[in-house]
């Protein structure tokens, strides 16, 4: 799998794939939730990656999939070759000790809080997603070549009742931008991972992304609401300008920061 660091999730159609990969982007999204106003058939899916892999092979397909069966969704990644699967809702993260045959994305949803209330609820919940899923460090492979792990990366999004994603509410950028500080700063009983990819959702759009990325400085930022002229409907000129906007953004990250904390999503 190759390495992202944008990606545009919600797309529905052939047309708009066809832009996003046109615009740049190194991910799309696609949503099999039964309640999302942003579901795709699975043969409709189908023909959405054939063509996206037929322009540029090298475009992840990522499947979202909300609180479905872990039978289900292998189907449907089995049947499509997704490259990752990403799971929302509120399943425990034991289900990540299941055998996968893709990395998984876990989506972590944040409410409105404090900071320090912030950072804690982060770090209890990545603690318990490493642990169940068993994953480690690149470094802890001593040089071999790194094992398939599980969890290849959170994903950060805002908390609502409205729904599981796409709802176009942000989250608070600065305490990520710190999460190796968390320890320090007395928020949290321990610091995000270094190798851990987080990928940063919720609110983005083309005139906002540059400063998510400068705050919170992600391995990664997902949009969908922020790009479209409507559900589900995406605009080809704020794809082009999100990705252009994230790119700088990360470009001028890594000119001024340790390469450590802007790696990018790792295969």
């Amino acid at each position: 799998m190759n390495r992202f660091g944008t990606k545009i999730c919600g797309i529905t159609s052939v047309a708009d794939a066809i832009a996003a990969v046109e615009s740049g982007v190194d991910a799309i999204g696609l949503n099999f939730s039964i309640n999302s106003k942003r579901r795709v058939e699975t043969g409709q899916a189908q023909e959405i990656i054939s063509e996206v892999r037929r322009i540029d092979p090298r475009v992840i397909c990522i499947g979202v999939f909300v609180e479905q069966s872990p039978e289900e969704v292998e189907q449907i990644a089995a049947r499509l070759e997704l490259d990752v699967i990403q799971l929302h809702g509120d399943q425990p993260t034991a289900l990540l000790a299941r055998s996968w045959s893709r990395p998984i994305l876990w989506v972590v949803r944040v409410p409105i809080c404090s900071e320090s209330e912030m950072a804690a609820r982060l770090s209890t919940a990545v603690d318990s997603a490493i642990t169940d899923s068993g994953w480690l460090p690149r470094n802890a492979a001593h040089g071999r070549e790194s094992q398939f792990q599980r969890l290849a990366g959170v994903l950060i999004d805002a908390y609502t009742t409205a729904d599981y994603g796409g709802t176009g509410q942000t989250v608070a950028w600065d305490p990520l931008g710190q999460r190796r500080s968390w320890v320090k700063l007395g928020w949290a009983a321990s610091a995000w991972p270094t190798d851990l990819p987080l990928i940063l959702a919720g609110g983005l759009n083309p005139d906002n992304v540059a400063r998510a990325i400068g705050s919170s400085r992600p391995t990664a930022v997902d949009v969908a609401s922020g790009v479209e002229v409507g559900p589900g409907v995406k605009s080809p000129e704020k794809m082009k300008a999100f990705v252009a906007a994230a790119r700088s953004a990360f470009q001028l990250l890594e000119t001024n920061c340790d390469s450590s904390t802007t790696e990018r999503f790792f295969s």
